[in-house]
């Protein structure tokens, strides 16, 4: 809408500019104050978002936007140059909310720390299913099956947007949650819940006709 009421001359400006960060970095801006948050959105959204990118493109972000149109100025009919914003009203400041840095964090000091805890952790846990083979087992069992969970669970979501041609950012980032899980939802209504009700009503028949067993089909 800017950019019309301008005759282009908004995206004319910024579209060539480039920009001060990449989008993982701009993102990184606001999520520093959140590890897990910051680790797997940078995990969903992949390498496209490491390339240069435009002040154009980082007015993806509100904040941006409204630095932008505060410093620009457009040509009018007359072929005058005007500020587009001539005055500013704070309607609402929010309080207790995470800054939002001036420059991205370096955060890979502290993931290569906590992968090599991880490391570290299932080592103990190798070394006691030496010593102890029942009661090693037991652990390394559980803990394989959580991280098998948690990855398998982000690596599925991943899968899903792989297949989403356009660029995801936080902006649209809630969008595609909302497609996934109603394809997940899907998936398990017509799939998975008809295989429960037959499961339950072989194991009832089973009963009832006096067999010793229970067949899941």
């Amino acid at each position: 809408m800017i950019d019309i009421a301008t005759n282009g001359q908004f995206k004319e400006r910024y579209s060539h500019e480039t920009g001060r960060f990449t989008l993982r970095q701009h993102v990184r801006r606001h999520t520093w104050f959140s590890p897990f948050f910051d680790w797997v959105l940078n995990f969903w959204m992949g390498q496209d978002i490491d390339t240069p990118i435009t002040v154009w493109d980082e007015m993806f972000l509100p904040s941006e936007i409204g630095s932008r149109i505060s410093e620009f100025e457009y040509i009018d009919s007359s072929g005058v140059s005007r500020p587009l914003v001539l005055e500013k009203e704070v309607v609402f400041q929010s309080q207790g909310r995470p800054a939002v840095l001036e420059f991205p964090n370096r955060q890979w000091p502290k993931e290569l720390t906590l992968s090599l805890l991880l490391a570290l952790f299932l080592g103990v846990l190798f070394y006691i299913q030496a010593k102890s083979p029942a009661g090693g087992q037991v652990a390394l069992g559980i803990t394989h099956s959580l991280l098998g969970l948690f990855f398998g669970g982000v690596g599925l979501v991943l899968f899903f947007m792989s297949f989403l041609p356009v660029m995801i950012t936080p902006t649209i980032m809630p969008i595609y949650f909302l497609i996934i899980r109603c394809s997940l939802l899907r998936f398990l209504w017509v799939y998975v819940m008809p295989c429960r009700v037959t499961t339950t009503s072989v194991c009832v028949r089973s009963l009832r006709s006096g067999s010793s067993g229970c067949w899941l089909f």
